[in-house]
């Protein structure tokens, strides 16, 4: 037997538990928690250069990846995604990136170690991604797939050449870890219940430890040792990594799950690794490779002819939000968090509705203050007054990508009203209406809905000509505020303040029935958007925007919380953040969103919020 140990600092084991992160000097056996988990704590890693800790965080309808300093402090979420599953994570110390696994849409990610910035960095021929580390010397990574063909890939760190290392008899590849001083590559399998490796040097494959490791999760090497969390026995173990000799049962817990695994210290992280990102050379993400180095765009960029600057990739879905009188763009990201970046049009004064036509790639805007509707060119920013001087308060608009003619609501002139989408054919539809508040189209059917507030508040479906009245049988209704229609799903949704309730009705129902609650809130609402089978919505508390699936439709490999709601389906609902691009200031009350096609929330008390998509639900 060999035994080799490491001089200087005392060598640091770092673990997830299913519910924390915890610590164990390995010389004093110094045992401590680090910081605790929101759902179930997995991949781990450790930025000594920051004495930082990052690990993956996974709960049922979204994960995370999170971050916080060894001795606990300063916890942040990184990253979050309703979609994505971030399993394992391993990072780069010499890029400064991190890699993760996402085994909810089969691919490799690569981020920014702040999470400003993410981007797929490996999908072809990803099946279910499990563990994850990476080999700066090399410039290369490795991952454990247990798809329909279980599989060690290896790919370089830039996502070039990815292939499967080894690809033959293996059950459950599970944990992963490479030992730099014997150029092995370890790997568990929880199937096939042993650990092997394989020889970067004489490409030999070998298994060290056979049957007596019942279900292996995830590994680590240092020094002579491997180490490994075993499920069947709720244990963190050890033995000789050259023969499996020598097992110790390192830490045991009854009935708390040891998770992911992570071996430091310093002689880890050499230092004479040429970082050819070093003087940053690329405006998003950077990632080095064998060839070099290679820039990545951040979701919803596009890379530029020159290689290394990034512009917004306009085919992709974003959002528009207003506050008082600025607009900002948030481009979507299908991680992390969006981005908003401040659209150069400094025209307005109070900003009170908006509504997009996609199709042209046109917003409109009411200005209640200077009393004008104003069309922006989302392209180029260009502007040009739609409508003028015979506005009073516009509150809520919609447009018909059929006819491509404007409706608004305006309340302070008690109409409805209508004009061709370069301000032509205006027309008065309806008068004295009784405190008109919004307004929701559904061209398909040809009618439109308006809500009023009056005597008592009522909701009434008229002809696209604003006739041929009738008023929805909604007598539950108590106080709503603001109606959208999702053409997708057939349904006409509002919010009441006074029940806290986001409520519907199906519009293929004829006649039509009594209100479903899709959604029990708290705070209050201000504002409900809906399209391609996803509801949004807004309340008064800063900094968030709230979704859900829409009933009878959610999206393929979903899986979130239902509703709290009484007689609503299962659905799936949760919330997005975002973070100020450069040369913008981040917004009071700043929300995040999936996007969607057609459709805006408003967002009143000096606000709004359209929602836009251009295919489906990310």
């Amino acid at each position: 037997d060999t035994f080799c140990k490491a001089q200087g600092a005392e060598p640091l084991l770092i673990f997830s538990g299913s519910k924390d992160i915890r610590g164990l000097w390995l010389r004093t056996n110094r045992y401590f928690e680090i910081n605790g988990a929101t759902g179930e704590a997995i991949g781990v890693d450790f930025d000594s250069d920051q004495r930082r800790v990052y690990w993956t965080d996974v709960s049922v309808g979204h994960s995370d990846v999170r971050t916080c300093f060894l001795d606990g402090t300063d916890p942040k979420v990184l990253l979050t995604s309703s979609e994505s599953t971030m399993e394992d994570l391993a990072f780069d110390w010499v890029g400064k990136n991190l890699y993760i696994t996402d085994a909810g849409l089969n691919r490799i990610l690569v981020c920014k170690a702040d999470g400003t910035a993410c981007a797929s960095l490996v999908t072809k021929g990803v099946d279910a991604p499990r563990a994850i580390v990476v080999v700066p010397l090399d410039k290369l990574l490795y991952w454990t797939d247990w798809g329909q063909h279980p599989a060690v890939m290896q790919a370089g760190m830039d996502g070039s050449n990815p292939s499967a290392l080894i690809s033959e008899d293996l059950g459950w590849p599970n944990g992963l870890a490479f030992d730099d001083t014997t150029n092995r590559l370890y790997w568990c399998d929880a199937r096939r219940t042993r650990m092997e490796y394989f020889d970067m040097t004489t490409k030999k494959r070998e298994v060290v430890i056979q049957d007596s490791v019942f279900h292996p999760f995830a590994m680590a090497v240092f020094e002579d040792t491997l180490y490994w969390s075993d499920w069947a026995s709720f244990s963190l173990d050890s033995s000789n990594k050259f023969n499996g000799k020598h097992f110790e049962r390192v830490l045991r817990e009854e009935s708390k799950q040891i998770m992911g695994v992570h071996a430091y210290h310093p002689v880890l992280r050499r230092r004479d690794i040429h970082n050819p990102c070093w003087d940053n050379p690329c405006e998003d993400i950077c990632v080095i490779g064998p060839s070099g180095y290679k820039c990545l765009c951040r979701y919803g960029y596009q890379m530029d002819s020159n290689g290394k600057s990034c512009s917004l990739d306009r085919s992709s879905s974003y959002a528009v939000v207003s506050e008082d009188n600025s607009l900002y763009r948030i481009q979507r990201n299908k991680i992390g968090k969006e981005t908003a970046e401040k659209i150069p049009v400094n025209w307005f004064v109070l900003i009170s509705a908006m509504v997009l036509d996609w199709s042209t790639q046109t917003l409109y805007v009411s200005d209640i203050t200077r009393e004008m509707i104003v069309s922006i060119n989302m392209d180029n920013y260009t502007t040009k007054i739609i409508h003028e001087h015979h506005t009073g308060s516009v509150v809520g608009m919609d447009f018909d990508p059929q006819s491509k003619n404007l409706y608004w609501a305006d309340a302070g002139k008690s109409t409805l009203e209508v004009c061709h989408y370069n301000g032509s054919l205006h027309a008065i539809l309806l008068t004295n209406v009784l405190g008109p508040l919004d307004v929701a189209l559904y061209p398909k059917a040809g009618v439109l809905f308006l809500l009023s507030l009056g005597d008592a508040p009522i909701i009434t479906r008229y002809t696209m000509d604003g006739k041929n009245p009738k008023e929805l049988p909604l007598s539950s209704m108590r106080v709503p505020l603001s109606l959208s229609v999702d053409n997708f799903s057939n349904k006409l949704f509002w919010a009441d303040t006074a029940k806290d309730t986001i409520e519907f009705i199906d519009l293929k129902d004829e006649p039509y029935k009594a209100p479903t609650v899709a959604a029990q809130v708290s705070g209050h609402v201000l504002s409900v958007s809906a399209a391609n089978s996803v509801l949004h919505w807004v309340t008064k508390e800063p900094g968030f925007i709230f979704y859900l699936f829409i009933p009878d439709s959610p999206p393929p490999g979903s899986s979130s919380s239902t509703t709290s709601a009484s007689s609503a389906p299962s659905t799936s609902r949760g919330t997005r953040q975002f973070v100020r691009g450069s040369g913008s200031s981040l917004l009071p009350g700043s929300s995040s969103m999936e996007l969607f096609h057609h459709d805006v929330v408003h967002k009143r008390d000096g606000g709004t919020l359209p929602l836009m998509q251009d295919t489906d639900p990310l």
